[in-house]
């Protein structure tokens, strides 16, 4: 932060610009759950209890965040709602799976507009540590997959399911086993592309102006990465 005059001659506080910035989506079931002020909490540094354990080694990175701005919308009401969904989850494959990510995720979640100070590089593999992994386990019960991150911290584990066995189950089958995969709690945009394309439908000119009065440089990070 920075203090200037303004015209009046009263001294200002500006903030400095993170270099770059981030998005997480808290799912509608997070959203029932409560999960939403407990990760901005997180994000503003007041670390919360569930996630002050090994698995969840991104806390020690948050002197490096800035909170710059939480957004609740709708995604059932939103006109964006449906390209927001293409965008962060239109690559998956299975035919069965995204018809899933629409039902589940058609409600109302919060976007965390993140601002990281380190270098682009170092903020992905931050991001990776936050999104983390919920522990699954085979046919077998052995171990697929370690709990990492927000996702492991907060999910209960659950069986992992193979492509073949998954294409050869019915459908009440299959949305049952896959229904802990969709209920992840967040979603982490996984490139600086992704989170412009993300803002440039979820912010308002309203909320632009704001971002740029406190002194988050967001419509250049959107420009640079459109």
């Amino acid at each position: 932060m920075s203090e200037t005059l303004d015209k009046n001659g009263i001294t200002e506080t500006q903030r400095t610009s993170p270099g770059t910035f981030g998005l997480i989506m808290i799912k509608p079931h997070a959203m029932e759950q409560i999960i939403d002020p407990v990760l901005a909490a997180t994000f503003s540094g007041n670390v919360q209890p569930v996630f002050e354990g090994p698995e969840c080694d991104f806390v020690k990175e948050l002197g490096l965040i800035t909170l710059c701005g939480r957004y609740y919308r709708d995604l059932a009401t939103v006109p964006y709602g449906d390209h927001l969904l293409q965008l962060f989850y239109g690559d998956k494959q299975d035919r069965r799976y995204f018809p899933m990510i629409q039902e589940f995720y058609r409600g109302a979640v919060m976007f965390l507009l993140i601002g990281y100070s380190g270098s682009t590089t170092d903020f992905s593999l931050f991001l990776e540590s936050v999104k983390g992994s919920s522990e699954t386990f085979d046919e077998h019960g052995e171990l697929v997959t370690v709990a990492k991150g927000v996702r492991g911290a907060l999910q209960q584990a659950y069986r992992y399911y193979s492509r073949e066995a998954s294409n050869s189950m019915e459908d009440e089958t299959y949305e049952e086993a896959f229904r802990p995969v969709i209920q992840n709690f967040i979603h982490v945009c996984d490139t600086p592309k992704e989170v412009a394309a993300a803002l440039t439908c979820l912010l308002s000119p309203h909320d632009l102006r704001e971002l740029e009065v406190t002194g988050y440089s967001i419509t250049d990070f959107m420009y640079v990465h459109q």
